[in-house]
């Protein structure tokens, strides 16, 4: 189960929940890896006939990059009276939003996509779905203001997904799960920005030209990336993921781990090329 982080403190013992118009007092067992950087959680559910015999099913991720204007719906259940959903579009594809992390005490900041959809206490943790019914993100955080409405947060898929697929690969072998993080040791730059329209989706995306400005000799790239390679793309479980946001690598190198290779496409002197780079220094470990 994927859950907000601040939510996470609180699910191992949850009052009454109202669901399908039948309450229930829940308690779960639960082990949680609570990610405060990504505002992010795993939880393992044990024995528990609750959600054993509901019509849950596994969520479908995109985790591919928001568009401005794409239609969305936030679930949730604000004031526990029930799931109820609310509609409105992606008005800002990322931005960095400062707030009170789970501990009650930590500032952090958070990448995030920002919605109009109606959102109140109950919808944190909850699910924010495409018109397709795929997972574009979880629900996290909103404006409050008298005199702003309907600015609502939520993280990204592509980060809920790699830290879920960072906290499992790690299950097995450590108890003490937290999120790790490998770096490349490079410094990248936005060299240009522009507009591109989707006549399928009738969405304009802004993409950016991501150059590398400077490779460090301590890091894994040294030799392997060059100062001035157009970063194109990563091989992520054999899929070509593009990059052209600034975010894009740092959010996928969640999905590897100490020892795997990673397979970064870049256009070097006009050609483009694939580079493999062994990631073989510790992982960062983010709290």
């Amino acid at each position: 189960v994927i859950e907000m982080g601040e939510m996470a403190e609180i699910v191992v013992e949850m009052p009454v929940e109202k669901v399908d118009d039948r309450e229930y007092t829940v308690t779960i067992g639960a082990e949680n890896d609570l990610n405060e950087t990504n505002d992010s959680a795993v939880l393992e559910v044990k024995n528990n006939d609750v959600l054993k015999n509901s019509n849950a099913t596994k969520a479908t991720f995109d985790i591919s990059c928001a568009t401005v204007g794409t239609q969305v719906s936030a679930i949730g259940n604000p004031s526990g009276t029930g799931i109820s959903a609310t509609q409105g579009i992606i008005s800002v594809d990322s931005e960095e939003i400062t707030l009170t992390l789970a501990d009650g005490v930590t500032q952090g900041q958070l990448r995030v996509m920002r919605v109009d959809a109606a959102v109140n206490s109950g919808n944190s943790g909850g699910g924010l779905f495409n018109a397709s019914g795929k997972l574009i993100g979880i629900v996290n955080a909103k404006y409050q203001s008298t005199t702003i409405e309907n600015i609502a947060y939520a993280i990204p898929s592509v980060v809920v997904y790699g830290v879920y697929q960072n906290v499992i690969s790690q299950t097995n072998t450590n108890n003490d799960v937290k999120v790790q993080k490998c770096k490349l040791g490079i410094e990248v730059m936005i060299d240009d920005s522009w507009a591109e329209y989707d006549s399928a989706t009738q969405t304009t995306k802004i993409k950016q030209k991501i150059k590398i400005a400077n490779v460090l000799s301590t890091g894994v790239a040294y030799g392997k990336l060059m100062a001035d390679d157009v970063l194109v793309s990563v091989n992520l479980d054999g899929k070509q993921m593009p990059v052209y946001k600034i975010y894009n690598v740092g959010d996928y190198l969640l999905y590897f781990k100490q020892g795997d290779q990673m397979q970064i496409t870049v256009l070097r002197g006009g050609v483009e090329q694939t580079v493999t780079i062994n990631l073989t220094q510790p992982p960062q470990t983010i709290s």
